[in-house]
């Protein structure tokens, strides 16, 4: 009897321990089907990258990236990103389980996507942009002297922005011809269309567009002035005659 009385702590101990093991694999049993439950009503959903361009003098990027596999049923998804540092950000809902997102400077970006529906969400993507944040120059016209029928036109541009040295071009758009290269005015332009582009030292490149339009010349002016003061005089003298033959009759 003493002997049963010493075990009885122990069976206890015993009992508890399969007690609680007994509970803890319910559990994880149960866990385990909630798990398997939720990956039922959800499929795995990848996101891929169909298309992207790389960003270049100041022209952002663009990408195209599309939901798979895609739920026909329930289509409506919303595609979200972020650049590595937050400082650029974007969501868009489509309809058709792909995205295009343009304007994207050069980096990497995080990007995912999940169903309004049924809230199931692809895994979340790491997408380099590659190419450049460079400013192209910016090229305004200076000055312009029209043409006329005595004279050729001249103009000048100014380039700023950009990285220095500049290549500038001119070029006549009537048939893409080049009047000029390397200068930044140009003399002996007959009335066209013209645009000039400058392109900087990282390859970037800005226009303008210049139009020379043909006027007539001051000697021209000056004889149409000439003409019409001539008419005018010829005129008072004829009424200055009819006045006083008038005159002479009475």
């Amino acid at each position: 009897q003493t002997h049963d009385q010493s075990h009885q702590p122990t069976k206890t101990l015993l009992l508890a321990c399969l007690s609680t093991c007994a509970m803890l694999a319910i559990t994880i049993l149960l866990a385990l089907s909630l798990i398997t439950f939720i990956d039922a009503e959800c499929p795995v959903l990848s996101l891929i990258i169909d298309s992207k361009t790389e960003s270049r003098c100041g022209i952002g990027a663009s990408l195209i990236a599309s939901v798979v596999p895609f739920e026909s049923s329930s289509p409506e998804y919303r595609f979200t990103w972020d650049d590595d540092f937050d400082r650029v950000s974007g969501s868009v809902v489509s309809s058709t389980g792909n995205v295009t997102i343009t304007g994207l400077a050069s980096g990497y970006y995080m990007l995912n996507a999940n169903n309004t529906a049924t809230g199931c969400m692809t895994g979340t993507i790491r997408v380099q942009i590659l190419g450049n944040n460079f400013s192209p120059p910016t090229v305004v016209i200076g000055s312009k002297i029209d043409a006329t029928e005595m004279s050729l036109g001249s103009a000048s541009v100014n380039v700023t922005e950009g990285v220095p040295p500049y290549t500038i071009t001119w070029y006549r758009t009537s048939d893409d011809h080049v009047v000029g290269n390397g200068t930044s005015m140009m003399n002996m332009l007959a009335p066209d269309r013209y645009y000039i582009t400058a392109v900087d030292a990282h390859a970037c490149e800005g226009q303008v567009l210049l139009t020379i339009s043909k006027k007539p010349s001051s000697s021209t002016t000056s004889q149409a002035g000439a003409g019409s003061s001539i008419n005018f005089m010829m005129m008072m003298i004829m009424i200055s005659v009819m006045f006083y033959m008038t005159e002479a009759q009475y």
